[in-house]
């Protein structure tokens, strides 16, 4: 639902990383293989890439969803990217080469450097809000002063 949240309307949406891991082809329970089955049956236009488990995907999902034969195919022809799948293959995403009109959302924050340089305005890296580095800090601060209290 969520990314549902930011997919303009009649727009299209890739999920890079079907598998439960990189090189692998099993997507039973996999977060990618679920989003894009979700987003599917939702109405979504959907377009799918991993480097392994096409074939796995195409036998469950069928013609519901669009498949890209590369990385770059499936960050072109779509409004939202998101990367479930720490594969390298999206490691090496360059952002300056993606559209800015496109949110990428990596639930592994593989290009989150390249987002901090100020390349890419569009990005969400997920489970570094605000919130969480406050907190860090605040967990820390409390880990120190337990350190330092005489028992």
């Amino acid at each position: 639902e969520r990314v549902l949240e930011v997919v303009p309307k009649g727009g299209s949406v890739a999920v890079l990383g079907l598998s439960y891991k990189p090189d692998s082809n099993v997507i039973e329970e996999a977060p990618g293989f679920l989003l894009a089955q979700n987003l599917a049956e939702s109405g979504a236009t959907v377009t799918v890439h991993d480097p392994m488990a096409m074939e796995s995907v195409k036998k469950v999902l069928g013609d519901r969803v669009q498949y890209a034969k590369t990385v770059e195919e499936a960050i072109d022809a779509n409004d939202v990217v998101v990367i479930t799948n720490p594969d390298r293959a999206y490691a090496a995403i360059d952002l300056a080469s993606v559209p800015r009109s496109t949110i990428v959302i990596d639930a592994w924050r593989l290009l989150r450097k390249q987002a901090e340089a100020g390349r890419f305005t569009n990005y969400v890296g997920l489970g570094l809000g605000d919130d969480i580095q406050r907190l860090s800090g605040a967990l820390a601060g409390m880990w120190n002063d337990t350190a330092r209290t005489p028992a």
